[in-house]
């Protein structure tokens, strides 16, 4: 499977909590499919669903191998947002 290098800590570095969603006290976890598009399956708004497929754009991944090759892999990143 395609890895996150860095880790997934490297996607949360990247992560810039919207300021809208700090207020209103939104929590949760967005859930992104990443497999050369990057789309929302599970959203929870307030901007949180935007900030997290921009971490995750911004991201470099190691790529899926099978058998030594390279191979197109498709992966769900959860990504759980939490107002401190």
């Amino acid at each position: 499977m395609p890895e996150p290098i860095g880790g997934i800590t490297a996607i949360y570095n990247m992560i810039i909590y919207p300021e809208i969603a700090k207020r209103a006290g939104v929590e949760g976890t967005v859930k992104i499919l990443a497999f050369i598009d990057v789309k929302i399956l599970k959203g929870i708004g307030a901007g949180c669903d935007e900030a997290a497929i921009d971490a995750v754009k911004k991201t470099k991944f190691s790529p899926g191998m099978d058998a030594g090759k390279t191979v197109k892999v498709q992966v769900t990143i959860p990504l759980e947002f939490k107002v401190k």
